[in-house]
């Protein structure tokens, strides 16, 4: 209850499984939860159901959550000019790290700029696109014989 009257309703589940994407375009949310499975086996559609779950749990007691899955496709045009060939879709499932990664990037690129009241010099969605990439890119160097999926 305290968690969610102190983010002001501004909480999303993400899941690679989720049939939204997240808005790249709005500034990131105050509380991310990460839907993630420890696992060797890739179980289709398992972070969605309990994603689902837990937004019912929500609405029983009359909260909203979003559920949702990054906008990585939208950082295609750029992974592909460091040289990546492979297609990169929103569904890609990555490590907890990463994910880790991204949404600190997003949300530090975002409060420098709110910080600075520049906020003209980099607009959301472009704050997320370079979060995510270099959160990639990171997870390449610290882990170069792993799949990065793309």
């Amino acid at each position: 209850q305290y968690m969610y009257t102190a983010t002001g309703n501004n909480m999303v589940y993400l899941s690679p499984d989720a049939e939204d994407t997240l808005d790249y375009n709005r500034n990131p949310p105050n509380v991310v939860i990460i839907g993630m499975l420890v696992d060797r086996r890739v179980a289709l559609n398992r972070s969605k159901e309990r994603a689902s779950k837990f937004q019912q749990k929500q609405q029983q007691q009359q909260h909203s959550i979003e559920i949702a899955k990054l906008p990585l496709s939208q950082c295609q045009t750029v992974l592909q000019v460091t040289g990546s060939s492979n297609s990169l879709k929103d569904e890609e499932p990555l490590n907890i790290d990463t994910v880790m990664e991204i949404m600190q990037r997003w949300h530090l690129r975002c409060a420098v700029c709110e910080h600075t009241g520049n906020s003209a010099a980099i607009d959301s969605g472009a704050a997320f696109v370079e979060a995510a990439v270099d959160a990639l890119m990171s997870h390449q160097e610290r882990h170069p014989n792993r799949t990065l999926h793309l």
